[in-house]
């Protein structure tokens, strides 16, 4: 306004150079939308997270159930189902012992009297040795298997299932830190739109400072 005019209420009186500070407004409302932007994906981030926790302690936990299950179904199942095969095994193998024992006394008896002739004598023999093996193998086996091998296969499987209930728990504790870093993020990011935003409202009013308005 030239010097000298009459000045009416409204009136712009004075207006500064303000083309830096709308370099100013303009570059901070980029950085406004920008932590906007980072604000909006650490909240995505922070679902993304949830759902990946829910799915690692759903597989841990699976992992841990599968772990039980198998200790139990040896030492119900398998350990008790092999252990009674032997046995069974054992106690026919017994029943065809005594047998085949009774045939050769049968057939010695014979072939002293001359009934039998001594190569069927031999093969009964061969038929209670094959018997009496078999009977002390499987005696062996029973023994193996409760001694050493019920103890190495509950030692593992046991040990399988604590890792796995140890797998669990850093499953849990990790998915609750990886959560908590996910929710400080956002919080970081929403603290920092507001900065942005108040240096950028500040910045505004500071432009309105560079035009004078007559007030009377």
């Amino acid at each position: 306004m030239p010097e000298g005019s009459d000045v009416k209420k409204g009136d712009k009186v004075v207006e500064f150079e303000t083309s830096e500070i709308d370099k100013d407004i303009q570059k901070k409302g980029v950085e406004v939308n920008d932590a906007k932007g980072k604000h909006a994906e650490a909240i995505q981030a922070l679902e993304i997270r949830i759902n990946k926790n829910s799915t690692d302690i759903a597989t841990a936990h699976l992992e841990f159930e599968l772990a039980v299950i198998d200790l139990e179904k040896y030492i119900k199942g398998d350990f008790a189902s092999e252990e009674a095969d032997l046995e069974r095994a054992i106690k026919e193998a017994q029943a065809e012992l005594e047998k085949v024992r009774d045939e050769r006394n049968n057939t010695k008896m014979l072939v002293k009297k001359g009934y039998r002739i001594p190569q069927q004598l031999l093969a009964e023999d061969l038929n209670v040795q094959r018997y009496e093996f078999q009977v002390v193998r499987d005696r062996r086996k029973l023994e193996v298997l409760r001694k050493y091998e019920k103890k190495r296969q509950e030692t593992e499987l046991r040990a399988n299932a604590k890792e796995s209930e140890r797998k669990l728990e850093r499953a849990k504790k990790t998915a609750d830190a990886e959560q908590k870093k996910a929710e400080a993020a956002i919080a970081n990011a929403k603290n920092a739109v507001k900065i942005h935003e108040e240096q950028l409202d500040e910045l505004k009013e500071l432009r309105k400072k560079c035009t004078l308005i007559a007030e009377q």
